[in-house]
């Protein structure tokens, strides 16, 4: 079975994802903590790709000037 293409992400989707305060809340299960673990793992990887795409952007205009 060939891997689901998905469309890239754009800024408007990905910021309210890694803003979301809704997973400031205590966990009251080991799952949960696991799950919020893994949710605050994967934002702070999607604030590091935003963070990295925006040097490169940088990088780039300051190259072609």
């Amino acid at each position: 079975m060939p891997l689901k293409s998905y469309p890239p992400q754009t800024p408007v989707i990905v910021y309210p994802l890694i803003s979301d305060g809704a997973f400031e809340l205590l966990p009251s299960s080991e799952i949960e903590q696991t799950i919020l673990y893994r949710d605050h793992r994967l934002k702070c990887m999607l604030n590091i790709v935003s963070f990295v795409r925006e040097c490169i952007k940088v990088k780039r205009a300051c190259s072609q000037s």
